[in-house]
């Protein structure tokens, strides 16, 4: 058992962790720190989660602040141990302990590039946020895809910011590109166009016609439309009219042109970055850089090994290994209680442990007295027994 102090404070918007769905835990990034303690999270796309999980592809949800773990540098015992009790000094105390399996996902490096993925429409499906957006104008993006020139007097006074902007600047609405996005991320703009070839274009032949073109600049502008309705800025002094969502959505998408040299996958290099701290096996990381993962938590997901297939340069090749006494798997189990008492009329808390021995039978218990002023660690009493 060994007792890990967190600062909480030390979470930044940005970084990855890992937050539990079930019985595994999955990477996510951190956006956004609440005033309640929780923070807003947006799960890696490449989580393969289990079947009963609600979660989909790029979720965002809120985790809590003590239900997140980072990469847990260093942390021997952190990571391989089949409990970690995690004793928080933040607010109030509190303890918890969980089982740290690890969920499975495809790894960053194995996933295709930004370029990649945008050349490619059928590279990720898209989700119901996607369709529900982009169904009621279906009719219309099809017109828009079969009018050679898109100058069908019907669509003069349709309001599309993007065909405006092209008679505007006297281009023809066939031949010119329209690269904005606004603030989509990759995976928002291949599922758009991944929706729009299964809906609209039917017919991979046909991509020259609408891939960079009016046809779907028009379908991003009614996504960040859809997204203007649903969530309106908090910045925003008054309310946007319906009629006023198209040319505002239009107005954000022209601020950011896209290119598939410049794209930058914020999700992935997070993921990168967190997945190089767990995975590193060299002096600086330590014993807990060689496969210490789940060592004696047991199987991860399906029996996922994560560090299969991990790039050579994670291992440096800098530190002997004593596979002996670093790869032997603990043949114990250990239990965590509370308990409170009052000292100088204040309340207490005493942390119990007791550790069971499978092999010899012998149920050991300790208990420490944690100091709720300091971040400094309680006493292991485990480290000379393991």
């Amino acid at each position: 058992m060994h007792i890990l102090c967190i600062n909480l404070l030390s979470h930044s918007a940005g970084r990855g962790g890992l937050v539990q769905d079930g019985a595994f835990w999955y990477p996510v990034r951190l956006i956004e720190r609440l005033s309640s303690g929780l923070w807003r999270v947006r799960w890696w796309r490449g989580n393969q989660y289990e079947s009963e999980s609600l979660l989909g592809m790029e979720s965002t949800t809120l985790a809590e602040e003590n239900k997140i773990i980072d990469s847990l540098w260093s942390n021997v015992r952190g990571r391989r141990e089949t409990r970690v009790s995690v004793y928080i000094l933040y607010a109030r105390r509190q303890l918890t302990s969980d089982i740290f399996k690890l969920g499975k996902w495809v790894h960053s490096f194995n996933i295709p590039s930004a370029e990649d993925i945008l050349a490619d429409p059928t590279s990720i499906a898209y989700q119901d946020e996607v369709n529900q957006a982009l169904e009621p104008a279906k009719k219309l993006l099809v017109q828009l895809l079969l009018d050679s020139e898109s100058m069908n007097p019907s669509l003069l006074d349709t309001p599309i910011p993007a065909l405006k902007h092209l008679h505007a600047i006297e281009k023809n609405a066939r031949q010119e590109q329209l690269p904005y996005i606004g603030n989509l991320t990759v995976n928002e703009r291949a599922q758009i166009a991944n929706w729009f070839e299964v809906h609209v274009s039917r017919d991979p032949s046909l991509r020259h016609h609408w891939v960079g073109y009016l046809p779907l600049a028009h379908a991003i502008t009614i996504f960040i439309a859809h997204r203007l309705h649903q969530n309106p800025p908090r910045d925003l002094e008054e309310e946007i009219l319906d009629g006023d969502l198209l040319p505002r959505a239009w107005e954000i998408q022209v601020q950011n042109m896209g290119s598939l040299n410049d794209d930058v996958d914020v999700d992935k290099q997070c993921l990168e970055r967190l997945e190089e701290e767990m995975f590193e096996n060299s002096s600086r990381a330590g014993m807990a850089g060689n496969h210490q993962w789940g060592l004696d938590a047991g199987d991860h997901q399906e029996g996922w090994n994560p560090y299969l297939g991990t790039p050579e340069h994670w291992n440096h090749g800098d530190r002997p290994e004593n596979d002996d006494t670093e790869m032997r798997v603990s043949s114990f189990l250990t239990f965590v209680g509370l308990s409170s008492y009052f000292h100088n009329n204040s309340e207490r808390v005493r942390i119990h442990y007791s550790t069971l021995s499978l092999d010899t039978g012998i149920l050991c218990r300790y208990y420490c007295n944690p100091n709720p002023n300091s971040l400094s660690r309680c006493p292991n009493f485990f480290d000379s027994m393991l």
